[in-house]
């Protein structure tokens, strides 16, 4: 009896359970504390400085029909020859469920945020149009993967 109670109070927690039921779909995105997915067009990303020194481009992704409590996310960046202009940026680990109410949040997509994506260069591609591609494998092998046009620019300074 206890383990169907600990279930159902989960459930009416809201935790959702990811949707294997549709074809297997990456969201590039971006943001540091919440997601914004990137569009069709070209979007403008602030290279960002790291604690440690270093220059990243804030990552992002939601996926569906993938098991995201266990996936492998790679993010790459590569030029207009589609030579990679740095090296590319992984993780593997359970995805929290994405922000009901959010835009393009669907039931069962699960999302992660502040994935640093590090310029090895950032001089070099500052400005420069690059394709950004997110790659997702669940531990059964489904994968998905979606690519989007972003353009590293520097920070503003705010007066």
């Amino acid at each position: 009896m206890r383990i169907p109670s600990l279930l159902l109070l989960t459930l009416l927690a809201g935790c959702s359970l990811p949707n294997l039921d549709t074809d297997p779909l990456v969201v590039p995105g971006t943001g540091e504390t919440e997601f914004f997915q990137l569009t069709a067009g070209l979007d403008d990303l602030v290279m960002t400085r790291g604690v440690q020194g270093g220059t990243h481009l804030w990552g992002a992704a939601r996926v569906t029909g993938l098991d995201w409590r266990e996936v492998t996310i790679r993010w790459s960046l590569t030029d207009a020859d589609d030579d990679e202009v740095t090296e590319s940026t992984s993780i593997r680990q359970a995805l929290q469920p994405c922000t009901s109410g959010s835009f393009g949040c669907e039931p069962g997509m699960g999302e992660v945020v502040a994935v640093t994506v590090v310029l090895d260069s950032p001089s070099g591609v500052r400005g420069d149009e690059l394709t950004m591609t997110v790659e997702a494998t669940d531990e059964a092998g489904r994968t998905a993967s979606a690519s989007s046009a972003v353009r590293p620019v520097s920070q503003v300074a705010v007066e």
